[in-house]
């Protein structure tokens, strides 16, 4: 449980941020084009995934997603992105 929170309340806050840096450069969700995702743990990929699809409904950028050995300050979840705009 403490797993699967972490990685929700954090995708989340990921999320979040990247949606206020993508309209910070004028831009909105549906101008992403490619989506990288880095996990700790690919256990958590569905959970991860429910909240993603809370962000990018219709708009559907390609998407990788990788499991890494660590994230810098103990992240579980780090997301970076593409934008034409």
């Amino acid at each position: 449980v403490g797993s699967e929170m972490c990685i929700r309340d954090r995708a989340r806050q990921a999320l979040d941020n990247l949606q206020q840096i993508v309209a910070a450069a004028g831009c909105s969700l549906n101008d992403v084009v490619a989506v990288d995702v880095f996990l700790t743990d690919m256990q958590n990929f569905l959970e991860f995934n429910d909240i993603y699809q809370e962000y990018f409904t219709a708009h559907k950028p390609a998407r990788a997603v990788v499991e890494v050995s660590a994230l810098p300050k103990g992240a579980c979840v780090e997301i970076k992105c593409i934008v034409n705009g």
